[in-house]
């Protein structure tokens, strides 16, 4: 998703509650930055040379890789870090996690947002969490 720097954008998610899970749902957002010259990084250069020299593909981004997720930092994207969720009957519960492109933001940088939804342990189900990450592509001009 493209976003403009200075300006709210806005994530909607369903989280699924009955019959599958009868406690409410609580979600977590973390948010990092990805800078747009993150490639000039010597540590990511490293990374990038020996999987080439290794004769890995990339086949997903190497942002991705846990040996380079200490490169990232958080950014403040004004979201809410933790929200409960009480879905009512057998229905899904809509919720959407927003924010607003910090203006300090540069076009070609890339916005991590990674939500969480925390699924607490009930009866013979045990407690799991499924994340979701979105990309958010920084730019100066409306699309």
């Amino acid at each position: 998703m493209w976003v403009l720097i200075g300006k709210p954008w806005r994530l909607k998610f369903l989280a699924y509650r009955k019959p599958i899970w009868p406690e409410p749902v609580e979600y977590t957002v973390e948010t990092h930055v990805l800078p747009a010259d993150w490639n000039d990084n010597n540590q990511v250069r490293l990374a990038s040379a020996i999987l080439t020299a290794a004769g890995s593909r990339e086949s997903f981004p190497l942002y991705l890789q846990p040996s380079l997720k200490g490169t990232l930092k958080a950014v403040d994207l004004k979201t809410p870090a933790r929200t409960t969720l009480h879905p009512k009957g057998d229905k899904a519960a809509a919720f959407e996690v927003e924010g607003v492109v910090p203006a300090n933001a540069r076009k070609g940088d890339t916005l991590l947002v990674k939500v969480t939804a925390h699924y607490p342990a009930s009866g013979k189900l045990a407690a799991r969490a499924v994340e979701f990450l979105e990309v958010l592509h920084v730019t100066d001009e409306k699309r």
